[in-house]
This record gives C-alpha cells, sequence and structure tokens, in this order.
C-alpha cells in the first residue's frame, strides 16, 4: 500500500518518523523549499462508508466472498448500553466499521489507500536526490525519490516543494474526501514551511497567515515559527530540526514525575519501575531522532538521581555507583540505554528494503557528496566529530556514535555505495581535517577529490593554480 505505515506487516511509526526526518534534514542541508501540511481527521471509522469499502477491496483483488463476508459483519447489527440499572432497548448501529474491531486498522488501510496511491502517483511531493560518481572525472547517476504524502492509519502528512503542488494535492484530497464522507478539519490543519530567498534563509514572515486552497475551500494558517514544534506521531519536529524543545520538554516530564514522586510514600522498587518502565520508554521514543550527548543525559537525570538517594535516606554526595551496580539494584543508565536503541535502530533504517531504506541510501549518497569523501560514510567518516553547522544532522550523529563505541559497519554491496575512484592518494588522507574543510566546497566545485589531480604527471611538483584551473574546466 502507497505509503501507509500502519496495520501492515513489518511496517509502524518507526519509518514514518524518520522519513520526516530526513526530508526535513535534506531540505536543510540543500537550502530546498519544504511544504508540511498535517491534517486533522474526525472519526475516521464512524465515516467509512461499505459500499465504497467494497470498490476498495475489489481494486486490489480481494475473493469476492471474503470480502462479502468480511463485510456482512458490520452489517444489521444492533447494540444495547449496559447501565447501573440494566440494559438499554436496543438501537440500530449505523453501518460502518467499530473502533475496537481487530481487523478494523486494517480495512481502514484499505479504505485510505486509493487516495495515497494517486497522490504517489501524480509526483507532486518534495524531490530527495543527488548525483553520486563512481569515478571522479566523469558524470554522476541521478538517485531520487518522491515523497508526496504519508499516512499512520487516519494521521496524515502531505510533503511538497512548492504552495501550487500543496494545493493540487489537497484539491485531490477533497475530491476523495467528498466522495466518501470523510470528514476532515480543515482550519485545525498544522503547517511547517521553509521558504528561501538568496538574500536571506526565511523570505516568510512566519507571523502572518497564508491563504491555502483545500479543495473547494480557502483556509487561512499560520505556519509553525521555524523553532516552534509540531507533533506528528508523538514525536516533535520543527523545520530547523532543532533540539531545544525536546530538550525542555524532557527535563519538564522527567522533574514533574520525581515531584510527584517526592511526595508519594513508595518503596524504593516502586520509583526504579517508574523509572525503568515510564520514563525510559518515553524518552527513548521523543528523541529516537535526536541523539543525547553523555552531558546530555547526566544533565537530565540529576532530579532522579537526587530524589532515589532521598527515599534510601543517602546523602547527596553518595556514590552514584550504589545505584548503576546492577547486583544492588536494576537501575538502567540512560545514556548506555540510548546508546543501545539509537544504534540498533540505526541499523535497522540500514538495511530497511522499503521507502526508508532508499531515502536512506539517497542520504548517505549526498551526504559523502557534501562533505567531499571519496570512501562510503558507513565505511569512514571523514572526522571524529561533528561540525556545528551539522550538529542536528541524525545520520551523521549515528555513524559518529558507532564509531565511538567500536561498532563497524559493513557495506555489502558495493554496487550501493561504490568507493570513488579516479586517483591512489584521497587529498583528506594528507590534509588536516580543519583545512580539508575549510576548502571543501572550492575542491568540489572544481571535481578535485585525490591528490593524483594536483601534482605533474612525472610527479616531480604540484600543479600551479593556472593548470589546476585550465584541467577543472
Amino acid at each position: 500500500m502507497a505509503n501507509q505505515f500502519a496495520g501492515l506487516p513489518k511496517q509502524s511509526t518507526f519509518e514514518l518518523i524518520r522519513i520526516m526526518n530526513e526530508v526535513i534534514q535534506d531540505s536543510i542541508d540543500n537550502n530546498n523549499e519544504l511544504w508540511i501540511l498535517s491534517q486533522d481527521m474526525g472519526k475516521a471509522y464512524d465515516r467509512v462508508n461499505i459500499f465504497q469499502l467494497k470498490k476498495a477491496m475489489d481494486r486490489i483483488k480481494i475473493p469476492n466472498d471474503f470480502s462479502s463476508f468480511i463485510l456482512e459483519l458490520f452489517k444489521d447489527r444492533k447494540n444495547q448500553v449496559i447501565t447501573a440499572y440494566g440494559k438499554t432497548a436496543p438501537y440500530n448501529v449505523l453501518t460502518r466499521i467499530d473502533q475496537g474491531e481487530v481487523i478494523s486498522p486494517l480495512l481502514w488501510c484499505i479504505y485510505y489507500d486509493p487516495l495515497l496511491a494517486e497522490i504517489d502517483k501524480q509526483q507532486l511531493g518534495y524531490n530527495i536526490s543527488c548525483i553520486s560518481k563512481s569515478v571522479v572525472q566523469e558524470e554522476g547517476v541521478l538517485n531520487q525519490q518522491n515523497v508526496s504524502i504519508m499516512a499512520y492509519m487516519d494521521d496524515t502528512q502531505w510533503i511538497t516543494d512548492e504552495k501550487s503542488k500543496l494545493e493540487k494535492m489537497l484539491y485531490i484530497a477533497d475530491t476523495f474526501y467528498r466522495l466518501n464522507d470523510i470528514q476532515i478539519n480543515k482550519e485545525k490543519s498544522e503547517l511547517m514551511m521553509m521558504t528561501t530567498t538568496e538574500k536571506r534563509k526565511y523570505s516568510h514572515n512566519y507571523n502572518d497567515k497564508i491563504s491555502i486552497k483545500f479543495g473547494r475551500e480557502e483556509i487561512n494558517i499560520k505556519a509553525k515559527h521555524p523553532h516552534e514544534p509540531m507533533r506528528i506521531l508523538g514525536v516533535y519536529f520543527n523545520i530547523e530540526l532543532d533540539g531545544n524543545y525536546l530538550m525542555f520538554k524532557i527535563k519538564n516530564e522527567i522533574d514533574h514525575l520525581v515531584n510527584l514522586m517526592y511526595k508519594k510514600k513508595i518503596t524504593d522498587k516502586y520509583i526504579l519501575y517508574i523509572f525503568n518502565r515510564i520514563i525510559i520508554p518515553r524518552v527513548e521514543y521523543w528523541s529516537q531522532v535526536m541523539a543525547l550527548s553523555k552531558i546530555q543525559t547526566e544533565a537530565l537525570i540529576i532530579p532522579f538521581r537526587r530524589m532515589f538517594k532521598n527515599t534510601l535516606k543517602f546523602a547527596r554526595s553518595a556514590p552514584n555507583a550504589i545505584l548503576d551496580n546492577p547486583y544492588i539494584y536494576g537501575y538502567r543508565d540512560f545514556y548506555d540505554n540510548q546508546l543501545q536503541a539509537k544504534i540498533t535502530d540505526f541499523c535497522i533504517q540500514l538495511n530497511d528494503n522499503g521507502l526508508l531504506g532508499k531515502i536512506t541510501e539517497i542520504r548517505l549518497k549526498s551526504l559523502q557528496d557534501q562533505l567531499w569523501t571519496s570512501r562510503p560514510l558507513i565505511e569512514k567518516l571523514p572526522y571524529n566529530r561533528i561540525l556545528h553547522t551539522r550538529k542536528n544532522n541524525y545520520i551523521l550523529n549515528m555513524l559518529l556514535l558507532c564509531y565511538d563505541n567500536n561498532i563497524s559497519l559493513e557495506n555489502l554491496d558495493n554496487n550501493i555505495f561504490p568507493s570513488i575512484k579516479g586517483g591512489k592518494i584521497p587529498l583528506e588522507d594528507v590534509v588536516v581535517n580543519a583545512y580539508y574543510s575549510k576548502h571543501r566546497e572550492r575542491l568540489r566545485e572544481k571535481n578535485i577529490l585525490f591528490l593524483d589531480q594536483i601534482i605533474l604527471g612525472d610527479k616531480s611538483r604540484l600543479l600551479l593554480w593556472k593548470e589546476i584551473h585550465r584541467q577543472s574546466r
């Protein structure tokens, strides 16, 4: 099913959240225009038309006998409400699918898929692209992937690089919604956008509302400020991928739970259970596309450690090793837990065979080109710390996290991630990192990647600038 990540095997929020993160990151890296509209749908299951559902099932060639059997489950039904005074009189149930039925999510995916497939077919979305080379002196190959719509059940995100394209997609969607009697709260839609000009980064005044045609109607909506978060499937995104709000959110959540536990007469075992089973999973989910440093995790956990020691009647100066020791308490270290979860999830992302895997492949090639390195990034990162300008880049942070913990990634297919040829000695191996980083863009512009390209044929001397300039034209 087209870009639907719910109700299907091996699909979850995992893929959608990471695709969304990479789309925004690609927009930042390449200074591309980006529009993301999150729509609000009301009573999805209650609006399913059984007649139209049958047509949707026929569309994907579900056997007639099976589809008729399933649909009969939702016809000619009566319900009673159990009250304190007994059951109410039976009443007829509308011919819709029920929220609590096990098969309902799958039926909704089938019902909603024609719209997703049509939008995907139109190719009106945001293009993630890069040109990858196998030989530095030759023309590269264009790799691209269009991302226009992503849905998790009724939670739908519209993604594109132009306002006009967004309105075309919304027009198609509106015709589908009206045909199938699906209720959309258009005015409750949320918008993230980045529009750029050459002179300044943002060409739009974020205090002003934007008029967008949503089918037959026109909605006036205020776009989120660049650092203002938008909640998508429980994870907070902003157009700058700035993690300050998330850090604030996590700190507030921990402080809130700690303050609640301070006032309760509960044992150390209960406190530890709340930490391991509530705080850790919640923070892990919220921060799944953000790498928290050791310093950050230690700062976040200070209030909990203080409260836990207070409950045990320990002095504040008592060694943290008492809590960390697995033979005393089963306290899960915040940073170690993040390390395990993040690296595991990143390996799953790298090996994904679907849309996420394709986008990750393009993003890795794009980053290799931007960093102007001859080797694939999964084999070698060209520096041992993340540059300030790329501090929020999830893929680079994950690669560095792997390398810092002596975890090597193996390139199983050199056709997907080839090393760039064209010389024997890459310049990055003989030039100091700081100097190479400073002149990377100029070298990339001149297509110079190897030392062999800037020395004379007999290796007697380096080429003069006018010789390099003439050669690179």
